[in-house]
């Protein structure tokens, strides 16, 4: 349970998630976060704390795009097959008989936001925002209905609004901006 905002505007992007971590009706607030940077990717994750875990305590250095791929093409082939490897490599278990992983995650890569789906399907949606988690649906509403001047501001604000609407949304909120200049 949780609620993942990604936003970009031209500043760069930004990506904000919750800290609540409930199971049934126990709620834990976690000190680890749920959104982080691992060299050129950062990334803001749902449901599974050991997928979360994975992904931060994994080196991307080898993980090299070639001169002729585009940045989805590199995504959809390079980036999907090393992460599957490599939750294979930790024992992280896929659904039985399918290729799904338990939880979604929003992905910030050379300053586009991307959302890799428990099918490991890569969504590039047409607005500039994004969200994943059970509080996903009000996110969206939120986003769409307010622009404020500072893009940091209007995901704290959303993340608040969530959190009075989805018992599965809790502060504190941490968030990452990455600037333009730094893709």
């Amino acid at each position: 349970m949780t609620c993942i905002i990604g936003y970009k505007d031209e500043k760069g992007i930004y990506i904000g998630g919750d800290s609540a971590d409930i199971e049934g009706l126990d709620l834990i607030i976690r000190e680890d976060p749920k959104v982080f940077e691992r060299g050129r990717f950062v990334f803001g994750c749902t449901v599974s704390w050991r997928m979360i875990q994975i992904l931060m305590h994994t080196n991307f250095g080898a993980l090299v795009q070639d001169d002729d791929q585009t940045d989805f093409e590199f995504l959809c082939n390079d980036f999907i097959d090393f992460i599957k490897f490599r939750f294979n490599q930790k024992g992280f278990e896929f659904e039985p008989a399918e290729d799904y992983i338990r939880g979604a995650f929003i992905l910030g890569y050379k300053n586009n936001l991307y959302v890799i789906k428990e099918n490991y399907e890569i969504a590039i949606a047409q607005l500039p925002f994004v969200s994943v988690g059970c509080g996903f649906r009000y996110a969206l509403g939120a986003m769409a209905a307010m622009r404020v001047q500072d893009s940091s501001t209007m995901i704290k604000k959303v993340l608040d609004i969530v959190s009075t609407l989805s018992a599965g949304v809790q502060g504190p909120f941490n968030i990452i901006h990455v600037p333009e200049e730094r893709k």
